[in-house]
């Protein structure tokens, strides 16, 4: 039997798993020739585009390693294949065709597959799939202005709910022809703004996926709904492209693209925030243990959030009575003070009901009497108006459904939500 020399393998040493029909081959002087010992079996290889499993040196090359890829991380991901080089302790993508023809030869005919000992590439995984939540709030609980030096400022403190969120994931378009970004559902074109502009900002191409917004949040009666699939759709953007970026560089981006396209809130604190309403710039995030549970009710109907802005008044008088119902809801917040705040919050909903009438407020407020509720929550610019009660009272569950009961009786449809909060 006669061996080829191959050419620019030097070292055996660094030569690892070579695999012949019958013996294993050494190299004693400068020519390859056969040993006179024992046939052996060849060792396995780790796959590395399928971690966990092995597969011979028989059997290695390209196709096979291709199609492990396939079946570990989708059909879909595998022609996006790429490779990461190991800096120190890290991994940084490299964009190499796999395999490097430096470091892996594959002879098809003599199936003797050569790998170095020293490989320094393994096959990165595509990340799985990605999916970004964003919560839905019920209203605010306290909303307004003040005047400054810059004249009138708009502020907000959001209410997020545990029971209310936003999802959003790409998914790849089957087949090869290539298509125009969607979106479903289809009529969240805000959120699809978002991340096409986000895309240009960041210097991405064109990408032939659809986004899939999962959401319960309805739409257009204060519950956020449009800003919770904005902020959910610009994270997706960044974490589907760059999955490591630091958190606050992902939020400042999310919000850089939203307040182009919207006023609202500040959804990306886990918990209550205060912040400028019309630039989603965050004035101060809270840790509380208010423990509320809104029990709430929806008039019907809708309320466009920016035209509704756009023909809001300002009065120097209010402004003055906001900044006082400011500082002391950042004081109850601060001291978990959970029956002041929902007390300033009452009266934020007699502050607007001139501006957004509420019909159920003569109700909320004759049951908050009867029931002891804390305080009345609304959605200053939405159809929705609820009661406060908190898991410190005494008899809270028993409140709670004797409230939906009497709402009910009134010819509401009440709903239950349980208040966000980041813990301290």
């Amino acid at each position: 039997m006669q061996y080829t020399k191959v050419a620019g393998l030097d070292h055996a040493a660094s030569i690892r798993n070579c695999c012949v029909s019958d013996q294993p081959l050494s190299r004693p002087g400068k020519e390859w020739r056969r040993t006179g010992k024992p046939a052996a079996r060849c060792r396995a290889e780790p796959d590395y585009s399928s971690p966990g499993k092995e597969m011979g040196a028989e059997k290695w090359s390209r196709e096979i390693r291709m199609e492990s890829a396939a079946a570990s991380s989708g059909a879909n991901w595998a022609k996006d294949r790429r490779l990461v080089r190991r800096k120190g302790s890290e991994w940084g993508r490299v964009d190499t065709v796999f395999p490097p023809p430096k470091y892996l030869l594959w002879i098809p005919k003599g199936r003797l597959g050569l790998r170095f000992g020293s490989w320094p590439y393994r096959t990165a995984r595509m990340p799985a799939e990605i999916v970004t939540t964003v919560h839905g709030t019920f209203g605010e609980i306290l909303q307004g202005y003040t005047f400054g030096a810059h004249g009138f400022e708009h502020f907000l403190f959001t209410a997020p709910v545990e029971e209310l969120k936003s999802q959003a994931r790409l998914c790849p378009h089957d087949g090869t022809a290539k298509e125009r970004l969607g979106i479903t559902p289809s009529d969240r074109a805000k959120a699809l703004s978002a991340f096409e502009l986000l895309s240009a900002e960041l210097g991405y191409g064109a990408t032939d996926c659809t986004i899939e917004i999962d959401s319960n949040i309805p739409v257009a009666k204060g519950y956020a709904s449009s800003t919770a699939d904005i902020l959910a759709t610009a994270q997706l953007c960044i974490r589907s492209r760059h999955p490591e970026t630091p958190e606050p560089v992902v939020h400042a981006l999310a919000l850089s693209v939203a307040r182009q396209l919207e006023y609202g809130d500040y959804l990306l604190h886990p918990g209550v925030a205060a912040c400028a309403q019309r630039s989603h710039r965050l004035l101060t995030a809270y840790r509380t243990d208010l423990r509320w549970t809104l029990v709430g009710v929806d008039e019907g109907g809708w309320v466009r959030t920016e035209e509704f802005h756009q023909e809001s008044p300002e009065d120097l008088g209010k402004a003055r009575v906001y900044a006082e119902l400011f500082a002391q809801l950042d004081t109850a917040l601060r001291a978990d003070d959970y029956a002041a705040a929902a007390e300033v919050a009452s009266r934020s909903a007699e502050l607007h009901n001139d501006r957004l009438p509420k019909k159920s407020l003569e109700d909320l407020q004759r049951i908050q009497r009867d029931l002891g509720a804390l305080g009345v929550c609304i959605a200053h610019s939405g159809t929705l108006a609820g009661l406060i009660f908190s898991r410190h009272q005494p008899d809270h569950d028993l409140r709670v459904r004797e409230c939906r009961s009497e709402l009910e009786s009134c010819g509401y449809s009440a709903e239950t939500f349980t208040l966000k909060e980041a813990q301290r």
